[in-house]
């Protein structure tokens, strides 16, 4: 079903019937590599802040906000790259705005798990095939120090053990230019100190045509050790 609309979504009664399977939609050559699209429906949560005529206005009163938990379908286009020349393949996952961290994680398993079957199943490759995984943590330093993209969300640690988060509300200016940000790395130069950035998002900004664009994101979610 997914065939008859793309490369657009399917409307919504089409997509109110539409399997919740993934489905391979297309191989396409981009120059020497492969994008392998899949489409498919998934159930992800928002949250939703409530204001007046949502919420009793006593409630409102009482609290700073009241966010509600809402599910709802959408269809999603995911792909996995593969990069022949560097042997290389990259899972990218097509994700919405608001959508929480762990339905991003069910996600990237579930085009994992499919991709696997399919070259299981149509190319005999025994076990995952994609198993194995590059380290691409010390990118993150470089593209912190670059004018790579802007920078949305970051948690980086201090020389002195404590931890922090930055994030920039969607639309905002980069985060390595926000007043606050660089105030307090110039700080940390000034007395000798510095902090270690392990985890961070980074967004571009493509126009498609006229009036519509493209952002996609780059999350890189690190770890550090306590």
């Amino acid at each position: 079903v997914y065939n008859e609309a793309y490369p657009f979504p399917l409307g919504k009664e089409e997509l109110e019937d539409a399997s919740p399977a993934m489905r391979l939609i297309e191989i396409r050559k981009v120059g020497n590599d492969l994008a392998i699209v899949f489409c498919t429906k998934r159930s992800i949560s928002q949250r939703v802040k409530l204001g007046h005529g949502e919420v009793d206005d006593s409630l409102l009163d009482e609290y700073d906000e009241i966010v509600a938990k809402k599910a709802r379908a959408k269809q999603f286009f995911d792909v996995v790259f593969l990069r022949l020349e560097l042997g290389l393949a990259e899972v990218r996952i097509d994700i919405d705005d608001g959508m929480l961290s762990e339905d991003r994680n069910i996600s990237f398993e579930n085009i994992e798990n499919t991709f696997n079957g399919i070259c299981e199943k149509e190319l005999g490759v025994s076990g995952q095939a994609l198993s194995r995984v590059v380290n691409i943590f010390p990118v993150i330093d470089i593209l912190y120090k670059s004018d790579e993209g802007t920078i949305t969300d970051i948690y980086f640690k201090t020389n002195e053990g404590s931890t922090k988060r930055e994030r920039m509300k969607r639309g905002g200016k980069d985060l390595r230019e926000e007043i606050y940000h660089k105030a307090g790395t110039e700080k940390l130069k000034e007395v000798g100190g510095g902090m270690d950035v392990y985890r961070m998002s980074l967004r571009w900004k493509f126009p498609v045509s006229e009036d519509i664009s493209t952002h996609p994101c780059y999350m890189l979610p690190g770890k550090i050790d306590s």
